[in-house]
């Protein structure tokens, strides 16, 4: 069934690969009103002492923990080389996440008609049926994600790699997803194809559904 993005009343999902732009495009619905929920700021803040996955963490993984915050560069070098850390590490973390996840959804929903916008890097990765109203994957070249991707602070092309064995392929994300949103031109460029989604003009992911995108 062909569907269309609403401003009320829909939870959509924003995914993609490492360095895809997904935190720029959920910054651009936050511009044109929506609600936004990001599942990496969310895991940051449940890193931190006191937070909701410090403790299991810790206990888990206890050289990754410092006496204020879980080391995410220690974890995830940690968890990137060694798949049963990993499967150990998301066995914490995404029920957390998902729980955290209904609860925004439930208050928001208290005082708001409007569409809640979230970023679910690992949306396909993941066996967990969210339910999702509309999914949208960011797509970008190759040497456009991989330039971004090594500006960022401590990253590697050995751990570039790591992440992107573990991600689906964007084949994969253009067959599942509702919309396509490609960022490898421009911020503008983008902004404007989410503008166009949004008011109604962009047509429906053409592999998925077998119509023609603009």
């Amino acid at each position: 069934m062909k569907k269309q993005l609403n401003k009320y009343g829909q939870i959509i999902a924003i995914t993609g690969g490492i360095g895809a732009g997904k935190s720029f495009i959920l910054r651009c619905f936050r511009r044109l009103g929506f609600v936004i929920y990001s599942f990496d700021q969310i895991i940051a803040d449940m890193y931190k002492k006191g937070g909701s996955a410090y403790q299991a963490v810790a206990a888990a993984f206890p050289e990754c923990a410092t006496p204020y915050m879980i080391d995410k560069q220690l974890l995830a070098k940690k968890v990137f080389s060694n798949k049963d850390d990993l499967i150990k590490l998301e066995s914490i973390v995404h029920p957390i996440v998902r729980e955290d996840l209904y609860k925004f959804v439930k208050q928001i929903k208290k005082h708001s008609k409007t569409s809640i916008v979230v970023e679910v890097p690992l949306l396909f990765e993941t066996a967990h049926p969210y339910g999702f109203d509309i999914t949208i994957s960011a797509i970008v070249n190759k040497e456009t994600q991989l330039n971004r991707v090594l500006q960022r602070k401590n990253m590697t092309i050995d751990k570039f790699n790591a992440i992107v064995e573990r991600q689906t392929t964007d084949n994969y994300r253009i067959k599942n997803s509702d919309f396509i949103i490609n960022t490898g031109v421009s911020m503008a460029h983008t902004f404007k194809q989410i503008k166009i989604l949004v008011y109604g003009r962009y047509k429906r992911n053409s592999i998925r559904y077998g119509n023609h995108r603009p």
